[in-house]
């Protein structure tokens, strides 16, 4: 049976029932209730606390026994007071198991180090941005997708243009050739993927996301250790109109680099395509934000590969200061020059 004790509303002290004011009082402030008033807000804090216990759940850290408190879509994290990883196991069953992984090839320190490289092209961002406090901020975590597979069958044919030029004294030719074609055959697309988290800035990750093939491992529990990562929030459903016209879209761009005629017509355009095989995988992420007067800057770099892109602030202070220093250096200049000159 839970428990309750009722606080002041106005200085959080306890609140007795006074039998000769039929109120509830605070001792402290003197402050009266009704028990109607009581009980609305009581009712509204529980409210609260139920809306924060579906979102949120606790986990005992094994190694110091603190209770660690995540929300319901993150399956591994850290424990706050001593730092050691958790997984979350009873996250990570059912459909929420996935198929393959790709595990971390870029450390810690070496994402820092090309976070450091990227920011020192740039001389104008905030001096806290690449603070070593501030660097100690980026957070590993694996990012969840859908990844499928497909086969199409391609039966196509129509007309083309070759077109040639050939310079003759000062003139130039130019000769257009037309010519018939036809393709048909199998084509087999792999690991079209598409993010399955509403949780991350999506436009972000793509930028940097790698190419799986040949490197995807069966999911282990062991890769997310040391690392935070989230389960998906966008089902399969959601995606697969997604993902087939990613495929539609590589097929229709293959099928012109095969043909490589100009001006292309097309009689007859079959193109079959079926999804054929689903995959829920996990990639790596290298993860900063900075706030910088009020908007968030995220900086994202592929824990696979290395590739990295971001937004950067811009504290315009130093751009003042970068131009009165130009202007006084350029004023120096011409003093000193006209010093000869006179």
């Amino acid at each position: 049976m839970s428990s309750a004790i009722h606080k002041c509303p106005s200085c959080g002290a306890n609140l007795t029932f006074d039998a000769s004011l039929d109120k509830v009082s605070c001792d402290y402030c003197r402050s009266e209730f009704s028990v109607a008033e009581i009980e609305s807000l009581h009712e509204k804090e529980m409210q609260k606390e139920e809306q924060y216990d579906s979102q949120t759940h606790g986990y005992h850290c094994q190694n110091c026994g603190a209770e660690v408190v995540t929300d319901t879509e993150t399956s591994s994290g850290f424990c706050y007071y001593c730092h050691s990883p958790v997984v979350f196991s009873d996250k990570i069953t059912g459909d929420y198991v996935p198929d393959y992984v790709v595990p971390f090839k870029i450390s810690k320190d070496q994402a820092k180090q090309a976070f450091t490289k990227w920011v020192k092209k740039f001389k104008l961002v905030p001096k806290g941005f690449a603070s070593p406090e501030h660097l100690e901020k980026i957070t590993g975590i694996y990012i969840p997708y859908w990844m499928s597979d497909a086969h199409a069958n391609i039966d196509v044919s129509g007309v083309g243009d070759v077109i040639t030029t050939r310079n003759s004294g000062d003139k130039r030719y130019t000769t257009t050739k037309r010519y018939r074609f036809q393709r048909s055959g199998g084509i087999s697309i792999e690991h079209v993927k598409t993010i399955a988290s509403d949780k991350v800035n999506q436009a972000l990750i793509n930028s940097v996301e790698s190419n799986t093939k040949g490197k995807l491992e069966p999911f282990s529990t062991a890769y997310l250790s040391g690392f935070f990562s989230q389960r998906y929030t966008i089902k399969r459903e959601d995606v697969r109109a997604i993902n087939e016209q990613k495929t539609k879209d590589y097929v229709e761009d293959l099928v012109r680099r095969q043909i490589d005629f100009q001006n292309i017509q097309f009689e007859r355009n079959h193109k079959d395509i079926n999804i054929t095989k689903w995959s829920y995988i996990l990639l790596p992420m290298w993860i900063l934000t900075y706030n910088f007067k009020g908007k968030v800057y995220v900086y994202a770099l592929n824990g696979e590969n290395g590739e990295s892109f971001g937004e950067l602030p811009i504290d315009y202070s130093r751009l003042i200061l970068h131009d009165v220093v130009g202007f006084i250096g350029l004023l120096t200049a011409a003093l000193i020059g006209g010093k000869f000159l006179w």
